[in-house]
């Protein structure tokens, strides 16, 4: 059983708007959980400024500068001490040599701990304070470079759920810094997920560079090709739909010259019909017109008599 459990912070009045994707934070939760134990990594993406025109009651103009951050993709390592020694000294050699041409899209890094409290330990601030001072950024300041800490507990059942005794309860943590001067300050980040378009702005975010360990899904669609696709390359159920409209349409024909001669045969019964109607009030007609004839030729005689 796997329990998420969200740290929510307003943001300072000085933070930075910070936003990604559903679907990407759930991919990095996803890696991490499958990491064989702590990991760590570098988090990608484009800082995006803003001026906007402000009118207050106490100054009728203004500008009112905002910074976006926009987190497009991640780079993971599934154990610690990739980038730096014991005592949280960067190798920034090695991490261009492990980030090549993605170094200049870095905007933070992420650690991960197992079993351990949600908060920031002396080698993390010493690291990030040393990566902030050596990493090349040409889109962002130092201060805006993020952190993030993801934790995971596991947690004891409780015996109101007898029924899952045996199944723990992975918990997992995560919260995202920034540094304000000497301290980490706590970032809300919004989540945008897919869905009316015309109530989320998921269109107003930059293109979003998947990580490169998703080639598992198009190594797992072409393993199972065979289930979906025939040996002319049609989709199989594509061709199996068409193949079931051609039977229906078959099988609705004969029943469509049925109801065409069934309306023509209406038609000729109601023409019929409406003939005999016709002759019918014709004759009633001559009837009435002879009975009143007779009564008017013998009204005289039985008035003499």
């Amino acid at each position: 059983i796997l329990k998420f459990d969200t740290l929510l912070i307003l943001p300072l009045p000085c933070a930075m708007a910070v936003s990604t994707t559903g679907s990407l934070l759930s991919s990095l939760v996803f890696k991490l959980k499958n990491a064989p134990g702590d990991a760590e990594g570098f988090l990608l993406g484009e800082v995006q400024r803003q001026s906007m025109a402000r009118i207050t009651d106490s100054q009728s103009t203004g500008t009112l500068e905002q910074q976006r951050t926009f987190i497009q993709s991640f780079v993971c390592f599934q154990q610690k001490y990739n980038f730096y020694d014991h005592c949280g000294k960067p190798d920034f050699e090695k991490i261009e040599t492990l980030l090549g041409s993605q170094l200049k899209q870095v905007i933070g890094w992420f650690s991960y701990r197992r079993n351990s409290s949600h908060r920031i330990s002396l080698r993390e601030k010493a690291i990030h304070r040393r990566l902030m001072e050596g990493l090349p950024r040409s889109h962002s300041r130092a201060r805006d470079f993020l952190f993030a800490l993801v934790t995971e507990q596991t947690l004891q059942q409780s015996p109101v759920h007898s029924t899952l005794e045996k199944s723990p309860v992975h918990s997992t943590e995560y919260s995202f810094f920034q540094w304000i001067g000497t301290l980490p300050q706590p970032v809300q980040v919004n989540v945008v997920n897919l869905r009316a378009s015309a109530a989320v702005p998921y269109h107003t975010l930059p293109l979003t560079h998947l990580p490169s360990s998703l080639h598992h899904y198009s190594k797992a669609l072409e393993e199972r090709k065979s289930d979906f696709v025939d040996s002319e390359g049609y989709m199989a159920q594509a061709s199996a739909t068409e193949k079931l409209y051609r039977a229906m349409i078959a099988r609705l024909e004969p029943l469509h010259s049925e109801l065409a001669r069934t309306r023509a045969s209406v038609v000729t019964l109601g023409s019929e019909v409406s003939r005999l109607q016709e002759e019918v009030n014709s004759i009633r007609e001559e009837s009435e017109g002879e009975s009143e004839g007779a009564g008017v030729v013998g009204g005289p005689e039985d008035a003499e008599g």
